[in-house]
């Protein structure tokens, strides 16, 4: 099956460069990557969905280029989200995100309003919202000073009950998919890359400043599991009022199981067309 076309540029955002792409018509749907900042992680589910809605992919400034621009903090990067969609003369979409990319797009909707439509966070890592999980960064924070960033990855994984062999086959799923799009080669930095989730899982947000359409989700193995990741997800979606969406899969089933996982985000979004948003806001 032929692929849809897609534009690439660079959206400029306070003093770097962010590549991202857009392909489909329709309402506006940003992508917002997670921890390693590939927004083409995000392709497969991005094509599906293209014929339905105008989707944005990005990548974020952790692997913009630049070291100075490495900054992991959570309000800088949802000011880049709102970069990109400027820089796509978007004035409100929906925004959609995993992991960090989830604490991200709940940063946008809580700081940045104007911009978002609904938002959706799939598994956001905010560890610091369920005491297994901050007692778990804490101890993978301390192992990295000892055994280096990449043994403590894998015990996070572990603690978090993410199936690491589906992942790493998901990855692989997705950057063979990315292939032909990809203008260079992917960073895989376990420094960087555990220092932003650590930083992420404490993050502050006004959670009770986002009036928008919210959908918080979880995929079927968290929450059958009943781990951290589903306790997060249940705290914050019980802060905001809001649905716990379940959808398919482990952590990684936008990379792996990608059209379950586009079926299940296209119905949060259709929903919160139909259905008025917390607070009675509308969309």
């Amino acid at each position: 099956m032929k692929r849809p076309a897609f534009q690439a540029s660079s959206a400029s955002a306070e003093g770097i460069e962010l590549h991202c792409k857009a392909r489909g018509t329709g309402l506006p749907l940003l992508f917002i990557a997670p921890a390693g900042g590939n927004g083409d992680v995000y392709l497969q589910a991005a094509d599906i969905l293209s014929k339905t809605y105008r989707v944005l992919t990005y990548d974020r400034r952790v692997v913009a280029g630049k070291t100075d621009a490495r900054t992991f903090d959570i309000l800088q990067q949802s000011r880049d989200a709102c970069a990109v969609l400027s820089h796509f003369g978007v004035e409100t979409a929906y925004v959609a995100g995993s992991g960090i990319g989830a604490i991200i797009a709940l940063a946008v909707a809580a700081e940045f309003p104007a911009y978002v439509r609904a938002v959706v966070a799939h598994e956001p890592t905010l560890a610091s919202l369920d005491s297994n999980g901050a007692e778990l960064f804490k101890q993978c924070a301390e192992l990295a000073k000892f055994e280096g960033a990449k043994k403590a990855l894998e015990a996070l994984l572990k603690g978090s009950e993410i199936p690491a062999f589906k992942l790493s086959l998901a990855e692989r799923q997705a950057s063979f998919y990315a292939r032909a799009e990809r203008r260079q080669k992917s960073k895989d930095n376990p420094e960087d890359k555990l220092q932003e989730l650590l930083e992420a899982s404490t993050s502050v947000l006004n959670l009770k400043a986002v009036r928008a359409p919210a959908y918080v989700a979880c995929g079927q193995y968290a929450l059958g599991r009943k781990t951290w990741v589903a306790g997060v997800a249940s705290a914050i979606s019980g802060t905001l009022s809001c649905e716990l969406a379940t959808f398919p899969g482990h952590h990684g089933s936008y990379m792996d199981r990608p059209d379950e996982w586009a079926a299940a985000l296209r119905k949060a979004l259709q929903k919160s067309r139909i259905k008025p948003g917390r607070l009675g806001a509308g969309v």
